[in-house]
């Protein structure tokens, strides 16, 4: 119990003094009561400081405890929905992060609760699989992943697919676009060309002296 005292003062600490690891920490901290009570909401304010900071875990994790339930939103699982595309799109989240991310994006909308307030539940079947066939990109081996890929698959018609694979196109290159303006290419650190030297004038030849004129010789009588 010290220790987890201990690092909690150390987060919140870091975290104080804008370390985004800390504020992350210092969230995980308040959610789970980790050297100090259980705090949903002081965690997602965490969550979200560090989100700002520019980590995407933060994002990642306010988006988990908004769908939860855990704080108060009009719209809990738009507002997550949000926040994991966030995480996604992030052009320094790990792949661990992108994969959680999509995933959760893709059973949002398998269980079917991206609808109006107090609407019944409507399964979107063709946007579960744009989320979850970008999870499958991102890791081809998670087990997850492939499985829940596999089963909305089921559930839609060839052609849907097809749509939703140009969509899932589409997003991708709005993303290296988006990343691209975010991150323009340096300026060339090539050294500025070398003005041009002024051609060296010809020297200028200088004449022979001249040779004394003899003077004439005197007759002789």
């Amino acid at each position: 119990m010290l220790f987890r005292s201990k690092a909690f003062t150390f987060c919140s600490q870091a975290a104080q003094a804008g370390v985004a690891v800390g504020m992350q920490k210092v969230g995980e901290c308040y959610l789970n009561g980790i050297g100090t009570v259980k705090d949903p909401v002081a965690a997602s304010g965490w969550f979200a400081r560090s989100a700002a900071a520019g980590l995407p875990e933060g994002h990642l994790n306010y988006g988990i405890v908004t769908e939860a339930g855990l704080i108060e939103k009009e719209s809990p699982y738009y507002a997550a929905a949000d926040s994991y595309m966030q995480a996604a799109d992030s052009p320094n989240a790990s792949e661990t992060v992108k994969l959680n991310a999509f995933v959760r994006l893709g059973l949002l909308y398998a269980r079917g609760v991206m609808v109006p307030r107090n609407d019944s539940p409507k399964p979107d079947f063709e946007r579960a699989y744009v989320f979850l066939q970008q999870a499958v990109d991102v890791d081809p081996k998670n087990p997850q992943a492939v499985a829940l890929r596999d089963e909305v698959v089921k559930k839609i018609e060839p052609t849907t697919k097809q749509k939703a694979d140009n969509t899932i196109a589409q997003m991708k290159r709005d993303r290296e676009a988006r990343r691209a303006k975010a991150n323009p290419p340096a300026a060339s650190s090539a050294p500025p060309a070398a003005a041009p030297v002024a051609p060296v004038a010809a020297p200028v030849a200088t004449p022979p002296a001249a040779k004394p004129v003899p003077k004439p010789k005197k007759a002789t009588t």
